[in-house]
C-alpha cells in the first residue's frame, strides 16, 4: 500500500460537510433576497387573500367549477308551484286576490302536503272582508303554512322592517323565516345568512326553518350549528344544475284546473299523489328573479328550494378554515418556491403553469370530490408573484454575469483599470462627443520612473504592488459617476497608464488632476515583507495633451500625450508636461 507523501493529508469529507457546503454555494446573496422576497410575498397573501378583487376572481372560478361537475343529490320532497306568466294570463293580473291563495293551500292540504312555503306577504288591504277571512281560515285548518321576512338593509346590525305579513296571518302559521341575501360585488348571490337578527331574536332563514320542520328536528341555535359555514359565518349554497329540476314544477293555474277537473272525475295530468308528504314552495316565477352561478333569473323560491334541498341531502360545500386556507397556501409557496429558485426563463415559467394548473385540478377534484371550496385564484396569484420575483432576479443575475465577463475582457486583471481594447473604442466615443457638443477633451500619460529599478530591487511581487498602488491613486483622482462622458482610466503599457477625460479644460486637467496623481503618488511610502528593508518611494511623470479644433484622429492627440511625457522624462522625470503644438 502507497504511503501517502510527506506533507499531503488525506482526509474525507463528510457528508454533513458537503451539504453544508452545495446550501452556502447554493444560497448567493441574490437567491438570499429571490427567497425573502417570497417570504414577504407570502405573509402579505396570508393576511389579505380575501381582499375584494381576488374574491371576486374566485367567485368566478367557482361557478366554473359548479357548472362543470357532476348533478348534485335531489330530493324528491321539493314541489315548486310558480306564479309564473301562464298562470297570470290565465286567472287575472297580479295581485290576486287572497281567494285563490286560500284555494291552492285548500288544494294542498286536501292532497297531502306537509308544508306549504308561500313567498309571498299578506296583507288585508285591498282585498274583500270575505277573501281575508278564507285564506285567514285556511292557516287555522292547515296548520302547516310558512311565512317569510324580508329586510331593506342586510347584515348584523340595525335591520329595517320592509315587508312582513300582517299580524294575523304571522300568528297562524307554523313558521317564520327570512328570505334576506346579500350579493356578491358582481351581483351574484352565492351565500345566505343562516341567521339574522330581528326583534332581539335571532331569526333562521326561512329554508333552515322549513328543512329542520320536516326532517323532524328543531332549528339548531348558532352556537349548536353544525353546518359548514365560512368566515364570515354565512353559508355557501348547493346550487343544483337548475332550480325546477330539484323535483318538481307546475304553474300556479295548471293545479287549479287540474283540481277542478278531477272534481268533476275528469283525467288530470296534474296528480294529487305528487304533492303528498312534500314541501310545496309557492311563489313568483314570472319576476322576483335573481341572479345565482347557474341562472341569470332565479326566482326567490328557487333560491330558497336549493338551501332545503341541500340541508334534506346533507350536501354541504365546506369552506377550509383560516388555518387550513393559510396551509393550503403555504403548500402552494413551497411548491412554487422550490422550483422558482432552482430554475429561471422559459423553464421557471412553463414549471409555474404547470404549477397553476395542477393546483386548479387539485382544487377542482376537492371540489367535486369532496365539496371542499379552497379557491384557485389566490394560490394562482401567488404562483405568479412568484414567477414575476424569479423573473426579476433571474435578470439581475443575468445582468451581473454579463458585467462580471464584460469587467473580466475589459479590465486588466492585476490594476482593475480598463485595457487598450476599450480605451481605443472610449477614445472615439468621446472625440465625437466633444466634437458635437463643442466640449474640451484631454488625453493624461503617466509613466513610472525608474519602474525596473523596482522590479531588480525588491521583486516582481513588489513591483505589482506598486502597479496596483498607482491605479488606485488614479481612480481615486478622476469621476467615474455623475457626469455625461464619465472619466477613463486605462493601462497603457507595463508600467504606462493612460487617462480620458471630456469637459475639463487644461488648468484643469493640468493641475486638478495630473499634478495630484503626481503628488499622492510621491508621498506614499512602500515597504517589503522583510524586515529591516528601507522603504522607498517611488514617482512617475505625466504628459498632457488636449483636442484641437477640427482634429478628427484620435491617435494624434495620443500621440501628443506622449511627447508631453517624453518631455517630462528629458526633464529629470516626476513631473508634468504640456504638448499642444
Amino acid at each position: 500500500m502507497e504511503k501517502t507523501p510527506q506533507g499531503l493529508v488525506r482526509r474525507r469529507q463528510g457528508y454533513a460537510t458537503e451539504l453544508l457546503r452545495r446550501i452556502v454555494v447554493f444560497f448567493t446573496p441574490l437567491r438570499l433576497i429571490q427567497l425573502l422576497s417570497f417570504l414577504l410575498v407570502l405573509i402579505c397573501f396570508l393576511g389579505h387573500s380575501q381582499t375584494a378583487w381576488v374574491q371576486n376572481l374566485d367567485n368566478r372560478v367557482f361557478d366554473i367549477f359548479l357548472k362543470a361537475q357532476g348533478d348534485s343529490p335531489v330530493s324528491p320532497d321539493i314541489v315548486y308551484i310558480g306564479i309564473d306568466r301562464k298562470s297570470l294570463q290565465s286567472v287575472k293580473q297580479f295581485p290576486w286576490p287572497k281567494r285563490y291563495y286560500a284555494a291552492m293551500a285548500r288544494i294542498l292540504r286536501e292532497w297531502g302536503a306537509k308544508t306549504v312555503v308561500f313567498n309571498l306577504f299578506f296583507s288585508q288591504a285591498g282585498d274583500s272582508q270575505e277573501d281575508n277571512e278564507a285564506l285567514l281560515a285556511e292557516f287555522k285548518r292547515s296548520g302547516n303554512i310558512y311565512l317569510p321576512l324580508s329586510f331593506e338593509s342586510e347584515g348584523f346590525r340595525n335591520y329595517y322592517y320592509v315587508n312582513q305579513s300582517d299580524s294575523l296571518y304571522a300568528a297562524e302559521a307554523r313558521g317564520i323565516g327570512h328570505i334576506n341575501y346579500t350579493p356578491d360585488p358582481d351581483g351574484v348571490i352565492r351565500r345566505a345568512y343562516p341567521y339574522v337578527k330581528f326583534n332581539r331574536n335571532l331569526l333562521p332563514h326561512l329554508g333552515f326553518r322549513v328543512a329542520y320542520d320536516h326532517l323532524g328536528k328543531s332549528v339548531p341555535p348558532p352556537a349548536e350549528c353544525a353546518l359548514p359555514l365560512d368566515r364570515n359565518n354565512n353559508l355557501m349554497i348547493r346550487w343544483t344544475k337548475k332550480w325546477n329540476a330539484l323535483s318538481g314544477y307546475y304553474p300556479f293555474a295548471d293545479i287549479l284546473n287540474g283540481y277542478a277537473a278531477i272534481q268533476k272525475g275528469q283525467t288530470s295530468p296534474i296528480r294529487p299523489e305528487d304533492f303528498k308528504n312534500r314541501i310545496c314552495l309557492i311563489g313568483l316565477t314570472a319576476s322576483d328573479f335573481k341572479r345565482t352561478p347557474l341562472d341569470a333569473a332565479t326566482p326567490g323560491i328557487g333560491v330558497t328550494g336549493n338551501i332545503i334541498n341541500m340541508i334534506l341531502t346533507e350536501d354541504f360545500i365546506r369552506i377550509p378554515s383560516s388555518a387550513e386556507a393559510a396551509a393550503g397556501l403555504i403548500l402552494v409557496a413551497l411548491a412554487a418556491g422550490a422550483v422558482m429558485l432552482s430554475i429561471r426563463g422559459v423553464y421557471a415559467m412553463l414549471a409555474a403553469a404547470a404549477l397553476a394548473a395542477l393546483w386548479a385540478l387539485l382544487s377542482f377534484w376537492l371540489f367535486s370530490g369532496a365539496n371542499v371550496w379552497f379557491g384557485v385564484v389566490p394560490q394562482i396569484l401567488l404562483i405568479a408573484l412568484f414567477l414575476l420575483i424569479s423573473g426579476v432576479t433571474g435578470k439581475i443575475a443575468e445582468r451581473r454575469e454579463r458585467m462580471y465577463f464584460l469587467n473580466l475582457a475589459a479590465r486588466d486583471e492585476l490594476t482593475g483599470l480598463y485595457v487598450m481594447r476599450y480605451v481605443s473604442t472610449f477614445l472615439v466615443q468621446a472625440m465625437r462627443y466633444a466634437q458635437t457638443f463643442r466640449k474640451p477633451f484631454a488625453v493624461i500619460l503617466l509613466d513610472i520612473d525608474d519602474f525596473r529599478k523596482v522590479n531588480d530591487v525588491y521583486g516582481y511581487r513588489m513591483g505589482n504592488i506598486v502597479l496596483k498602488r498607482v491605479a488606485e491613486v488614479i481612480r481615486g483622482a478622476i469621476r467615474t459617476k455623475g457626469r455625461v462622458v464619465p472619466d477613463v482610466a486605462g493601462r497603457y503599457g507595463d508600467e504606462e497608464f493612460i487617462v480620458l477625460l471630456a469637459g475639463y479644460n487644461l488648468a484643469t486637467v493640468t493641475f486638478g488632476i495630473a499634478e495630484r496623481i503626481r503628488k499622492s503618488l510621491e508621498r506614499i511610502e512602500f515597504r517589503t515583507d522583510k524586515a529591516g528593508d528601507p522603504s522607498f518611494h517611488v514617482t512617475v511623470s505625466a504628459g498632457v495633451a488636449v483636442l484641437k479644433p477640427g482634429e478628427k484622429n484620435p491617435d494624434k492627440v495620443v500621440q501628443r500625450a506622449r511627447e508631453a511625457l517624453l518631455k517630462a522624462k528629458a526633464s529629470g522625470k516626476n513631473q508634468t508636461a504640456i504638448q499642444n503644438s
